[in-house]
């Protein structure tokens, strides 16, 4: 349904405006009693102009990371090993959707973890890494 999002047990009704948000939510529960399904009063938040969840700040402008996330991803520090890397990896996974063509971005960091491949840092991976923090830093937003 358009402006829902559902994630495991989580349901976010979302409006154009304040007349179309009651409208979207009433369907919703219309649809969760249909099927014999509840929801827990003491876990619902009715007509917020913002909430975080999952790692994310969302609200009229659209979906933004959190800044206590940017921020451990900008002080990250340049890897040093694999695992080092894997955990920078890590940290940005849930934000890669706001690093647009990630797959070119990141090429030279996941290439560096593959089989057989010796630990050697470049300067396409300085790139590489300086790049991803640079993007995420920016004021990112996905729309709704």
């Amino acid at each position: 349904m358009p402006q829902v999002l559902c994630y495991q047990d989580d349901i976010l009704v979302m409006g154009k405006d304040h007349s179309n948000h009651p409208a979207n939510l009433e369907i919703i529960l219309k649809r969760l009693e249909e099927n014999g399904l509840t929801v827990q009063h003491e876990k619902c938040a009715f007509i917020k102009p913002s909430l975080k969840h999952l790692g994310h700040l969302i609200n009229a402008e659209g979906i933004h990371p959190l800044h206590d996330k940017v921020e451990a991803i900008k002080t990250a520090p340049i890897p040093t090993d694999s695992a080092q890397l894997r955990l920078f990896l890590g940290l940005i996974n849930y934000y890669q959707k706001f690093l647009p063509n990630r797959l070119d971005v990141l090429y030279p960091l996941h290439k560096l973890l593959q089989k057989d491949v010796r630990w050697a840092w470049s300067t396409d991976c300085q790139k590489s890494f300086d790049k991803v923090k640079s993007i995420i830093s920016t004021e990112n937003v996905l729309f709704l």
